[in-house]
This record gives structure tokens, sequence and C-alpha cells, in this order.
């Protein structure tokens, strides 16, 4: 999946911060709530399943230590996804913060196949479907992707929709939501400030490397290549952008949700967090979950 006019344009919209400014009422998705600017997990002061685990992001991916395998079958017991045993099988890294008194999260080392979106999809052909009721999220029922856009993504980007092991793209943010809390994750949280972000901070090392995937080149790492940019994670940058948690207040023409990129920009491929229309499914947009 080459890097084509889409990602420039899409990087030229990159706010100074990662989307929202002070005084915009944020709107988080399912199992988020809004607590000091930012979303958090719902209970996270709590000892939740999957948080444990010592030193797993330093590791294999989704190796998380003994806690955090366990935390992970937990967690995948009580989702939606365990009802017809469809649960996403992607290992899941633990994320430290440069801070060591922060608890760690845990997120995707991948980002969501169309193998496993095509799981979620039957279930919800099933009825299983996840409950955003309350939220942004509330009237959407169609969590397809968008016809129209995959043929331009087929045209302008060489994306191969047949591939079940490519990123899904072209579903907006309520599908993301829907996914990941199908998955019994969430998407990774926002945050004002950058070195608090979840996708950022994750991206960049803690703070240390914005550049993701250090100075590896587009050819290197473009699809349907992978390339590691954090330990255990990979394809962060040089890749899709992808939905992160955060919305602004508007309707359904103009709310603009947070998403997390690495574009190009001189040396490498630059973790960014900006903020485009909810409601948009593109070809170059996909999706990682976190918990």
């Amino acid at each position: 999946m080459r890097r084509a006019k889409g990602m420039v344009v899409l990087g030229a919209i990159a706010m100074s911060g990662p989307g929202c400014s002070s005084g915009d009422e944020l709107s988080c998705g399912a199992g988020t709530v809004e607590s000091g600017g930012e979303c958090v997990p719902d209970g996270a002061a709590d000892a939740g399943a999957g948080s444990g685990g010592s030193a797993g992001f330093a590791g294999s991916a989704g190796a998380g230590g003994d806690g955090g395998a366990s935390g992970q079958a937990g967690a995948e017991a009580q989702a939606l996804c365990a009802k017809n045993g469809n649960c996403p099988t992607v290992a899941m890294v633990t994320v430290p913060w440069a801070d060591p008194a922060k608890a760690t999260y845990e997120m995707d080392a991948h980002e969501t196949t169309l193998a496993e979106y095509k799981r979620f999809l039957a279930d919800v052909e099933a009825g299983i479907v996840p409950d955003l009721s309350g939220g942004t999220c509330a009237e959407q029922e169609d969590y397809t992707q968008d016809d129209f856009c995959l043929d331009l993504a087929a045209n302008d980007y060489d994306y191969d929709p047949e591939n079940d092991d490519w990123p899904v793209v072209c579903i907006d943010w309520c599908s993301a939501q829907a996914y990941c809390s199908w998955a019994g994750k969430r998407l990774c949280g926002h945050n004002e400030e950058l070195a608090d972000n979840e996708w950022y901070n994750a991206c960049s090392s803690q703070g240390t490397n914005e550049f993701g995937a250090s100075l590896k080149t587009e050819e290197e790492c473009s699809l349907p290549k992978s390339c590691e940019d954090a330990s255990g994670l990979f394809n962060m940058t040089w890749g899709a952008a992808e939905w992160v948690d955060g919305c602004l207040e508007g309707d359904g023409n103009t709310e603009r949700c947070e998403m997390g990129a690495g574009f190009h920009h001189t040396p490498g491929a630059q973790c960014h967090v900006f903020n485009f229309r909810g409601n948009s499914a593109d070809g170059i947009v996909t999706l990682r979950c976190c918990r």
C-alpha cells in the first residue's frame, strides 16, 4: 500500500496539538469516560484484567508478561466476540509511560485486519451488536466498509480488498468504536497533551523518538511489508492512519474525531495526532484497539 496524495492532504490538516483545544466539549467512546479533559477507561482506577504483566513492551509482540497474558484471556471471555468464538487473535503489547508511576496500558501489536473485522461483521449480522447507546454513535447501524471508498483505495493506494491480512480501511469512527467494544477493548485514549496521549506515547516510544520507525524508508515499510515502530508494535508509521478515542461535539457533518498517523517527514515518518471528520470513511484510515 503505497503512500499517495491523500496522505499528504491528511498530514496538512494536522493540528499543533492532538486535535482538541481548550474549552471544546469532548465526546468519548464506549468503555471510556471523560476525566480531566481526556478519555480514560471506565473504571481505570480498578485493577482491570489485562493490565498486569511485567515489562511486556520490551519483549516480543504481545508477550505482556504472565499477568498480561492471563488478563487478556479473561477480558476476551467477557467480550461479545466470545459468544461465537470470534475474538481477534492479534497479540497485545503492554505499553509504559515515560513516568513510571503511571499505570501501563495494552495496545494491539498490529492494525485490525480484514479477517478480524469480517468476524465482527459476522457477529453483527447474527445480532451480536455492541451497545453504543447514550453516546455519539447511538444511532449507528451499518458498520460495513464503504464500497465507493474501497474502489478509490484500490485505484489510488494499491489496496487489495481481497487480502484478509491487510488492515481494514474505509470505516468511520463509530465503526471503529463498535469493533473495539465488541472485542472487549476500546479505542486508544485521547489527551490534549501529546505526552499523555496513548497513541502518540506508543508511536513515539514514550516521547523519545517522534519518528516512530526510526529512519526506515517508505520502501522498506509500506504495506504489505511490516515494520516495527516501537518495541513490539508494528506499522504505526508509513501505513494507514488510525482512529483514536475522542471527538469534538458537532452535527453529523462537522464532528471531528481524533486519529494518529506517521506521515512522511524528513528524516523519516513522524508520529502525528490530529482530527478528521468522524463520519468519513477513507482508504488510508484503519484502527487498532487498546485496553
